[in-house]
């Protein structure tokens, strides 16, 4: 009689910005949408979580930097696992800004998440995994998009990177596009961020300090262009704090407005989020130089720039 095996496997994680300060459970609610609640508890009861190597319970928080270990997952807990080892492109397609031993900064492209799941073939990590099995995203990109991605060859690196984020060491600046024209050329927004306990949605004016600044670069008739440098680097915090503010970023499909976003999309033709990860900065965790990154403006921004003009 033929007889299915389930394969099982464990998976590594480091824990990161948007998940520090939530419970293990939590977390792993995040990452598994496909497992059930129960599932994801008999994995604690089971003694099959540890974080730095030691077990530990549900309700236990956990902390920027924390290594997040799960045993006994099904193989194809990723949705697709084995399509993505068959069709996920090799991380040379993408355009590398810079490269070393323990380094890898990507430009990524809009529309390639970070990582594969939640109906995502394959994620930016899974394509450097095939290179590096050791390597870990040090901050995140929505899916949507683009610019500097930094990411760590192995372990170590991605622990030194860390702690020098956490110092505040690092200098992030976005560009985006967003409706209306700012009262202020020049400004500051300090709205607190927390992440609401269903879906990716954030809440305003609670939660986790969040500050962003910004500058205005040019202004259209219904629109602006702004330059954004990050104090924190909170879960949608550019996306979340414009439209607190009544600005929201152009093509926002989950904090903007529909009715703006379909007459731009109309008329403009983008078909994206405009925001792009412009320049990133930091101090190499090994030599103690600046590596100051750019990632220019992807043609379809400039593009929609220039119909605007």
């Amino acid at each position: 009689m033929k007889r299915d095996y389930i394969i099982f496997m464990k998976q590594e994680f480091h824990i990161m910005e948007d998940d520090a300060g939530s419970t293990a459970l939590k977390v792993l609610r995040r990452r598994y949408i496909t497992l059930s609640l129960g599932a994801l508890e008999k994995l604690f009861r089971k003694k099959e979580v540890k974080k730095n190597g030691k077990r530990i319970q549900k309700i236990e928080i956990l902390r920027r930097g924390d290594i997040l270990t799960v045993f006994s997952l099904p193989e194809n807990i990723q949705t697709g696992r084995e399509e993505r080892r068959v069709f996920c492109p090799p991380y040379k397609t993408l355009e590398i800004l810079f490269e070393d031993e323990g380094i890898l900064a990507i430009n990524k492209p809009s529309g390639i998440a970070v990582h594969g799941g939640s109906g995502e073939s394959y994620g930016i990590i899974d394509m450097v995994k095939q290179q590096w099995k050791t390597a870990h995203l040090c901050h995140r990109l929505d899916k949507e998009t683009s610019g500097v991605l930094l990411v760590a060859k192995q372990g170590e690196t991605l622990r030194k990177l860390l702690a020098s984020l956490q110092e505040q060491e690092w200098e992030k600046k976005y560009c985006c596009l967003v409706f209306g024209k700012m009262k202020e050329k020049k400004g500051t927004i300090n709205l607190a961020l927390e992440r609401q306990s269903h879906g990716e949605k954030m809440k305003v004016g609670r939660g986790k300090k969040a500050i962003t600044h910004y500058e205005v670069e040019k202004e259209f008739a219904e629109t602006s262009f702004l330059r954004v440098l990050l104090e924190t680097g909170r879960t949608h915090q550019i996306r979340c704090h414009f439209t607190a503010i009544d600005h929201p970023l152009v093509l926002d499909r989950q904090h903007g407005d529909f009715q703006k976003n379909r007459t731009f999309r109309t008329m403009h033709g983008l078909r994206r989020l405009f925001l792009h990860a412009e320049y990133l900065t930091f101090s190499h965790p090994e030599s103690g130089k600046e590596i100051a990154l750019h990632a220019p403006l992807p043609a379809d921004l400039v593009n929609a720039l220039s119909r605007l003009s």
